[in-house]
């Protein structure tokens, strides 16, 4: 990317972003069903401009009653993706792109799904281990790959998205409801598969156990990723 390109995708993004200046907007009365965190320490300026465009532009999102959530979509609604370049992962290559960074955001939103009990439609995990989140809670989303972030709420009532940035240091996802939901534990189990544990003692295999190599152990168990 040329240097007058790059200088453009910054101002674009500075731009998207001082047309939303207020403090994330907190729900009245309202719980949290799931959370997660996440660090940006391992984020350039850029991506962590990224981070903060597209965190407000997702901010009070509501997924009604049996609704979708589509990130892409959710996104071109509210004035499409940033435009800063980042790193992304293309075929297991990193590569500088416009909006690099936004998948930061998507895998705070799945993991935070994924403790509060919403259903998963879509999601696809990176080409290659991404050091934000650990292998199963991340998620690649991309508008002209056709990779996306697809969510359902089983609930009978609304949720809203929360999103919360830290002085940029860290990432808050949380999905809250004015009614308490079933809830789900997100831990890895003795053989190292990260497994969802709903409030009626269901399971779901997020990701499959990694194969052992020669001299590997597993690590210890039970503990949220």
């Amino acid at each position: 990317m040329s240097a007058r390109a790059r200088a453009a995708a910054v101002l674009c993004a500075l731009g998207a972003l001082g047309l939303d200046a207020g403090a994330f907007a907190q729900a009245p009365s309202s719980r949290a069903l799931g959370r997660a965190i996440v660090s940006l320490d391992r984020c350039s300026p850029l991506e962590r401009l990224n981070v903060r465009v597209t965190a407000r532009r997702l901010r009070r999102l509501e997924i009604p009653p049996r609704g979708e959530f589509h990130f892409v979509e959710a996104l071109e609604v509210r004035g499409g993706l940033p435009c800063a370049p980042g790193r992304a992962l293309m075929d297991g290559r990193l590569l500088q792109e416009p909006g690099g960074g936004v998948c930061v955001v998507a895998g705070a939103i799945h993991a935070a799904a994924l403790r509060a009990g919403l259903g998963l439609i879509e999601r696809s995990g990176h080409s290659s281990r991404v050091r934000t989140l650990p292998a199963g809670l991340d998620a690649a989303v991309s508008q002209t790959g056709g990779s996306d972030l697809v969510l359902w709420n089983p609930y009978k009532f609304p949720v809203w998205l929360e999103l919360r940035l830290d002085e940029g240091r860290s990432l808050e996802a949380a999905w809250t409801a004015e009614e308490p939901g079933i809830g789900a534990q997100v831990f890895r189990d003795s053989e190292g598969a990260l497994v969802r544990r709903l409030a009626d003692g269901r399971e779901e295999v997020l990701e499959p156990a990694p194969p052992m190599t020669p001299g590997s152990r597993r690590n210890s168990m039970g503990q949220d990723p």
